[in-house]
């Protein structure tokens, strides 16, 4: 849940703040659109290979990893030195925090709980993608545009501590509680 929770975040922000964003930093409205196509295209191209390395490695490792691309991409978002780049490894590793967290969490739980726990996942979710852009505009609207990515950064970072909490206990899921 709480990876679903911090994907609705992560990415609520993303579409609903970066092309406001990139006004903010004079970038023409055609260029905007070229930009968040970067970075959506990004999450597109990166659901297969990250699917395929959960699988192999096992989900919470990938999950762990992915969790730090975003950090690192936040921190490179900054810069603005390697917008490209940058953005496209945030977008490949912060559209995929999702897929991959459900998946982990749905293999925890029986069969006849998986909509159950479909549903608890999408919920959080919704309610991270309506409390993180809420939060982050606010914050950028009274201190700083830069604000977008620490934001994403700071939160991601909790979530990477949460991951590496008990690296050998795994809490029981929503749907056992």
């Amino acid at each position: 849940v709480n990876g679903c929770i911090i994907s609705g975040i992560v990415l609520g922000s993303l579409y609903g703040l970066m092309p406001l964003y990139l006004n903010h930093k004079g970038v023409s409205n055609a260029s905007i659109g070229f930009w968040m196509a970067v970075l959506v295209s990004a999450g597109i191209l990166g659901q297969w290979p990250i699917g395929r390395l959960a699988d192999k490695f096992g989900r919470l490792l990938v999950l762990r990893v992915q969790v730090f691309v975003v950090i690192l991409g936040s921190i490179a978002m900054l810069s603005q030195a390697a917008m490209a780049p940058a953005l496209f490894i945030l977008g490949a590793a912060g559209f995929t925090l999702y897929p991959v967290a459900m998946a982990w969490a749905c293999e925890k739980v029986e069969h006849h709980q998986l909509v159950a726990m479909n549903q608890a996942l999408l919920l959080s979710y919704t309610v991270g993608s309506l409390l993180g852009p809420s939060f982050t505009a606010m914050l950028m609207q009274n201190f700083s545009d830069n604000l977008l990515f620490i934001m994403i950064a700071s939160v991601s970072f909790i979530y990477l501590l949460m991951l590496l909490r008990n690296a050998g206990h795994t809490p029981k899921p929503v749907a056992h509680v």
